[in-house]
């Protein structure tokens, strides 16, 4: 069940969630695209409650972290 979420970033082009395989997918404004797995559900649903929060500051703490697997997808030019 994938989600997009609202996103009015300098760096993040566009944000997509997924809640119950624990999962997200980012794009980013220099074209590089990452899925992400492990993230937690409780941050996502936190995200999806609260959609006003930095987008950016939510990336940073809840992918960028050792627990989160990640792996690059695409590059969109």
């Amino acid at each position: 069940m994938n989600i997009q979420v609202g996103v009015n970033s300098s760096c993040i082009e566009e944000l997509t969630v997924d809640p119950i395989m624990a999962r997200a997918t980012v794009v980013f404004k220099d074209g590089y695209k990452y899925n992400y797995s492990k993230v937690s559900r409780f941050a996502i649903t936190n995200l999806l409650q609260d959609q006003a929060q930095s987008i950016g500051r939510w990336v940073n703490n809840n992918l960028k972290k050792p627990s989160v697997n990640y792996e690059l997808v695409d590059f969109i030019s």
